[in-house]
């Protein structure tokens, strides 16, 4: 008797490939929520603006963040990947609910025999982006579902045998 071999019905990238675009995309993300967060308060703390956003939280929570988005993005083309999305969604989702309590920042000025004092709060801002990590999420679960109950749709429809 002879075994049929076993054919896939579709042709994800290597592994390799996958780590590659994963740490390409694990610096950029590191470079956009962690460091230029850091670098703009920092910067703005130097003219005046004081913000009363933690060092750790941008440091914590963009970390946890790059760290789920970059293994999504490793595990696109396995059934894993709905998981990490919607894990990655709810962490960006903590992430901004916790900044909106900390988003005010304060300008104070004195000089001449004038002060200058004035506070900006744009925690409505940041509650209305909490709309994307929120489609985020249900993506995530809805895209878990379809692999767990329909294991063979997604991926042969979107990484064909060429």
């Amino acid at each position: 008797m002879s075994e049929e071999p076993i054919v896939l019905e579709y042709l994800p990238p290597s592994i390799l490939r996958r780590i590659v675009v994963g740490s390409l995309s694990l610096i950029i993300l590191a470079v956009v929520i962690v460091v230029l967060p850091l670098w703009l308060l920092g910067l703005v703390g130097q003219h005046g603006v004081a913000s009363s956003i933690p060092t750790a939280l941008v440091l914590i929570g963009g970390a946890v963040i790059i760290v789920l988005n970059t293994s999504a993005i490793v595990t696109k083309f396995d059934r894993v990947y709905g998981p990490f999305t919607a894990a990655s969604s709810a962490a960006s989702l903590v992430y901004l609910l916790i900044l909106a309590q900390y988003a005010t920042i304060h300008y104070s000025s004195s000089g001449g025999g004038t002060a200058i004092a004035a506070a900006v709060d744009y925690s409505a801002f940041i509650r209305l982006l909490l709309i994307v990590p929120g489609l985020g999420v249900v993506s995530g679960v809805f895209m878990t579902m379809q692999d767990w109950f329909f294991p063979q749709k997604r991926l042969p429809l979107d990484f064909p045998v060429k």
